[in-house]
């Protein structure tokens, strides 16, 4: 990853954010080990990076990226409205808030 697209730039804190949220539950760290929650965002970001994200964590946020395209690409088929879809998204991530 070499930019951050355009579009998201104004929420690329937040993604980041996310994915650091994401990566912690994922791995089972506790919010109280401060050390090793920084030790994964140390992984995760550089700050000399023009996407302020490192190589894991580019790869990593890219993943997250593809299984969720994956998931809306098999539950959700191709809408003749955005109104429609948007609907079908917000129902999807419902259900995946609920365990999916």
């Amino acid at each position: 990853m070499t930019e951050v697209i355009q579009d998201y730039d104004n929420q690329k804190y937040e993604i980041y954010g996310a994915l650091i949220v994401a990566e912690i539950e994922r791995e089972g760290i506790p919010w109280e080990n401060e050390q090793e929650v920084q030790g994964l965002m140390l992984e995760m970001l550089d700050s000399t990076s023009v996407t302020r994200l490192s190589d894991r964590g580019a790869t990593v946020l890219n993943c997250y990226a593809e299984r969720g395209f994956k998931i809306i690409r098999s539950e959700i088929p191709a809408p003749p409205q955005l109104g429609e879809f948007l609907e079908q998204y917000y129902d999807l991530l419902l259900e995946v808030d609920q365990g999916y």
